[in-house]
């Protein structure tokens, strides 16, 4: 098996909405992932959405401070007296001063919506670009440029939300040493059928980063317990990963059930806790049976008297 790789990857900053992560080519009009150079031009010219929003708004407000200017420009010439003048400066003024005041009040509402204007036209030149940016990142994969190909498929998967993308992510992923001070995710990768890759990975994530176990992970995994199963060290891999339903007593209680069976392989400080918990457990008889499992791991500890 080849070695894996030791990568440095930041987590992804977080923002505000999914179509945040786009970014546009001021040179030449493509929808890029990230602060990246364009993929078409290769200048790194690039603009979040939300900034190419806030120079649209900016610049209909200017246009209509100069709209307002050049009305007063033409009451000016068409005033035959001072006071004439004065009513028409005046208004200008209040018309001015109205405009400002709303591009402030409003300005962010403004900025979201001619964000999600731009989007509605521009939505088919955005897919047709994530589909080219898809496509290089395949070829990264096929080319065993992982690195590359992962960065591509993370701000990809924030705008793409379909198992292609999270397998390729998983594909990638199998090439890296895993570390739990890397940005780890586990719920972003679940997928609606069963998935060997996935599994694995959730496996090596489950022994470094326990509290990402959560509970669409633990059902995932129940869902496809039988197929976990048949893999090698199977039962290893479903006691790992069920270690996650102590991390509260929502989810002992839930997976109670589930859990039977694979206490031989929790350690004596997570059996001790489930001890401790085992009070949430509403059906009795599950509860009884799960002590008995304990007991019969653990033997005489003396640690466990006062729970079995």
């Amino acid at each position: 098996m080849a070695e894996k790789l030791i990568v440095n990857f930041k987590a992804l900053p977080v923002l505000p909405y999914n179509m945040d992560y786009l970014t546009y080519c001021k040179h030449c009009g493509t929808y890029n992932l990230g602060k990246t150079a364009c993929v078409k031009c290769g200048r790194e010219e690039e603009l979040p959405l939300d900034q190419v929003a806030v120079q649209t708004v900016i610049k209909q407000f200017i246009i209509r401070q100069l709209i307002c200017i050049a009305i007063y420009a033409g009451l000016f010439i068409l005033s035959k007296d001072f006071k004439e003048i004065a009513l028409s400066t005046l208004f200008i003024l209040v018309c001015i001063g109205l405009n400002t005041l709303i591009y402030k009040k409003y300005q962010e509402v403004m900025v979201r919506h001619e964000m999600e204007q731009h989007i509605l036209s521009n939505v088919d030149k955005i897919k047709a670009d994530l589909k080219k940016q898809m496509g290089i990142a395949i070829q990264d994969v096929e080319a065993n440029d992982v690195v590359a190909a992962y960065d591509r498929f993370r701000y990809l998967a924030k705008l793409i939300d379909n198992d292609e993308v999270r397998t390729y992510k998983l594909i990638c992923l199998r090439n890296f040493q895993l570390r739990s001070d890397m940005p780890l995710e586990l719920k972003e990768l679940l997928q609606e059928e069963y998935n060997s890759y996935l599994i694995d990975y959730i496996y090596e994530v489950a022994k470094l980063r326990k509290d990402l176990v959560d509970d669409a992970t633990l059902s995932y995994v129940v869902q496809y317990k039988d197929e976990v199963l048949t893999k090698n060290k199977g039962r290893k891999i479903m006691a790992t990963i069920l270690l996650g339903a102590l991390k509260s007593k929502f989810l002992l209680s839930k997976y109670a059930e589930d859990i039977q069976g694979y206490l031989v392989y929790f350690p004596k400080e997570r059996l001790l806790r489930l001890c401790k918990m085992s009070g949430c457990i509403k059906n009795s008889q599950i509860r009884a049976e799960i002590l008995q499992e304990v007991r019969a791991v653990v033997g005489e500890d003396e640690a466990f008297t006062s729970y079995l």
